[in-house]
């Protein structure tokens, strides 16, 4: 399990757009399976089951992180509601509930940027484009082989 809260700091988004957007997805698509190639190709030991193609980040000054594998450990995040009845008139009107903010209260690790007066953002939330592993029939005397494609 992990949970994670951005600081308090607005967050930055950054994002491919429009037609920069498809030209990046279509690229990806051109050279998936060269890079399924090289991750098959005995590079790792245990390859991953996907691979993907970043199109969008979100970026924080800060951030609190709390990961548990195994065993316990508790944490403890403090939210503050936005009270009020949404106005009918309001278009960006979203139903249920609503944070104004997030903070933590104990169990976890606060990472923050240095204080040496470059700025420095972490990502924390990514927009990906994923790829799993193709499976290719093998083709013999012009007509696809599928028994040997089942092996």
């Amino acid at each position: 399990m992990s949970v994670l809260v951005p600081g308090q700091d607005d967050l930055l988004r950054r994002h491919c757009l429009g037609v920069y957007n498809q030209q990046l997805r279509a690229w990806f698509r051109m050279v998936e399976t060269r890079a399924w190639k090289w991750v098959k190709g005995g590079l790792y030991t245990n390859p991953p089951r996907s691979i993907f193609l970043v199109i969008g980040q979100t970026l924080t000054p800060e951030y609190a992180i709390s990961h548990q594998e195994e065993g316990s450990r508790s944490c403890e995040i403090s939210v503050e509601t936005k009270v009020g009845v949404p106005n009918i008139a309001d278009a960006n009107c979203v139903l249920g509930w609503q944070f104004d903010k997030a903070w933590v209260s104990a169990g976890f690790d606060v990472v923050r940027k240095k204080d040496d007066g470059k700025e420095q953002l972490f990502s924390v939330f990514l927009e990906t484009v994923e790829s799993r592993p193709m499976s290719r029939i093998p083709i013999v005397n012009n007509k696809p082989n599928l028994f040997a494609a089942l092996k």
